[in-house]
Formats: C-alpha cells, sequence, structure tokens
C-alpha cells in the first residue's frame, strides 16, 4: 500500500474513499458525499484528485490481494490500523469518521464491510461507537 505523510489530505481522503469502497459498491450519492466530507475537511483535494486518489486505492487493494472477487475489501486489522495510523491529529481523526458516516450512509444501506471501518475507529482511535 502507498504511503502518505502524517495527517496529508490523502490520507484523510483515502480513509473517507477507503469507508466508501468496502462493499463492492459505489453509487453517485457515496461519491457526492465523499467531495462534500473533503470540503468539510478543507483540506483541498479536488474532483479529478479523488477520482486519482479513489483508482490508486482499488490498485493498491488489488496488488495486496485486499480486493474480494465481488469488489468488497477485506483489510486485515494490522493493514486496517497501519492506514489509520496516517492520522493522528483527534480533530481530523473525528472529522474522518463523521466523514464515513455521512459517505456511507448516503446510499441508505449500511453494509456489514462499512459497519466494520467504524468499528476500526473504536479499536485504533476510541471514537465511533455513538456513530453507529
Amino acid at each position: 500500500m502507498r504511503t502518505y505523510p502524517q495527517d496529508s489530505p490523502r490520507s484523510v481522503a483515502r480513509l473517507v474513499a477507503l469507508a466508501m469502497i468496502a462493499d463492492g459498491h459505489v453509487c453517485s450519492r457515496e461519491f457526492d458525499a465523499l467531495e462534500r466530507a473533503q470540503a468539510q475537511l478543507a483540506n483541498g483535494l479536488e474532483r479529478p484528485e479523488l477520482q486519482t486518489l479513489l483508482r490508486d486505492l482499488y490498485e493498491d487493494l488489488m496488488m495486496s490481494g485486499h480486493l474480494g472477487s465481488m469488489g468488497g475489501v477485506h483489510l486485515d486489522a494490522d493493514t486496517l490500523a497501519g492506514l489509520m495510523a496516517e492520522v493522528e491529529d483527534p480533530k481530523l481523526r473525528l472529522a474522518v469518521v463523521q466523514a464515513w458516516v455521512s459517505t456511507i450512509d448516503a446510499d441508505e444501506h449500511r453494509a456489514d464491510a462499512e459497519t466494520e471501518v467504524l468499528q476500526a475507529a473504536e479499536r485504533c482511535w476510541g471514537i465511533g461507537r455513538s456513530l453507529r
């Protein structure tokens, strides 16, 4: 998996995107929610950069064997913890969890894989229980 600088726009955006693609299905409402979340995070990634980041994330997941045959993401706890470690700022972490919720709920269906991402926030960061 690629690494990004600590608390960088890309490390934050990748985590939000990860929740969006966790179930293997991305709809336009989720992508719109991702864009809104990026605007709220004020981290400066525009649509073309987000599309590139999503493509890179899919490539990384595919090359590392974390992308299932149906497109769902299957991350082990250590890999997910490593990705989440790239965001250390407590305010950014809370903003990521809030962005996860708005993004994964945009399609009005929360899949098990999406819930697992939220549960990782509890394990790794100690936040998220009240947002499930």
